[in-house]
């Protein structure tokens, strides 16, 4: 007997075309990309902007917060090594990576204004919103 693999009709024509054309992902890669990231909440709350990471199984010493001309950036580094010896079997992984996300948070902040806290899992970041001054607008004579 022969086996003869079955296309169903509905497949008549290679729908992996128009999901990636009407999927944007592959005309802009970046615009789209969130693995390999980690999700944030970002909000407003007492005139404070607040940044809330989730970092699950990262330790505190794997953090670095850095503000670099109105720019502030957290980044993560991430190492994990299991080893099992049985009599029967042998099991070694290793994983490795670093994970970052940028928030432009103006130049008006410095990081004396910045506040952290990592507890369980969940870094919280509070950045007091400044007021922006605004120049009295003047007329200039024209001669």
């Amino acid at each position: 007997m022969k086996l003869t693999k079955y296309r169903n009709r509905e497949n008549w024509l290679d729908k992996s075309f128009f999901n990636d054309f009407f999927n944007l992902g592959p005309v802009f890669p970046e615009m789209w990309k969130t693995e390999g990231s980690f999700k944030v909440d970002v909000y407003s709350k007492d005139n404070k902007l607040n940044i809330d990471a989730e970092l699950p199984s990262v330790k505190k010493e794997d953090i670095t917060l850095e503000l670099t001309e109105g720019v502030l950036t957290i980044t993560t580094k991430k190492e994990k090594s299991e080893e099992v010896k049985e009599d029967d079997y042998y099991y070694s992984e290793r994983s490795y990576g670093t994970m970052s996300r940028s928030f432009n948070v103006g130049s008006e902040i410095t990081e004396d204004d910045i506040n952290a806290e990592f507890k369980d899992g969940l870094l919280h970041i509070e950045l007091p919103k400044k007021e922006i001054v605004k120049n009295d607008t003047k007329k200039i004579t024209i001669k």
